[in-house]
């Protein structure tokens, strides 16, 4: 493994990550698969690679190719899991799969990427904005398979996380 090669293609990933954020989707998507062909070569089993194909997932659902998201997701979830199963970035790949699967209304799949999202953070940082945010996957796609219970039981948890780390807004509430 040659560490200039491994070097360039982190450049045409981060290359990517600009111009996505500049929104030049078509260039931010040929800089990520060089990097994934560049990284395959190199090592294809690393978190670059799994990296790399989080980024193309994220940037084929802003062009709305939810089924080459699945696939690019899937890819980072799996490689992750095997390499850092208790990374954050493991969990944004499993938070970011289960946003897709939920829209795609395939609730058991959401519900487990959720799940393992959520899983993760609790272990890392319990009662984060992150944690609060999966609650509310999951109670939006428990709410969408009728179980209502479920759902507002995860509403209660992200507002009381919410509540907890920004106080401002039980301020407001109590002078209105």
């Amino acid at each position: 493994e040659n560490p200039d090669s491994q070097a360039i293609a982190s450049l045409y990933n981060n290359i990517g990550l600009v111009l996505m954020n500049e929104n030049n989707l078509d260039g931010a998507l040929v800089e990520f698969r060089k990097a994934i062909a560049l990284q395959e070569w190199l090592a294809p089993n690393s978190l670059d690679i799994a990296t790399s194909h989080y980024n193309t997932g994220l940037l084929l659902v802003k062009r709305k190719h939810k089924d080459g998201a699945l696939v690019e997701y899937r890819k980072a979830v799996a490689i992750q899991e095997r390499l850092a199963p208790q990374d954050p970035a493991t969990a944004a790949s499993h938070y970011h799969l289960a946003a897709l699967l939920a829209r795609r209304n395939d609730p058991e799949n959401a519900l487990r990427h959720y799940r393992d999202a959520k899983a993760i953070h609790e272990k890392l940082a319990p009662n984060s904005l992150a944690i609060a945010a999966i609650s509310c996957g999951i109670g939006s796609v428990l709410k969408g398979t009728n179980d209502l219970d479920g759902a507002l039981c995860q509403y209660r948890q992200a507002l009381k996380i919410r509540e907890t780390l920004v106080p401002d807004t039980l301020e407001v509430i109590r002078h209105r």
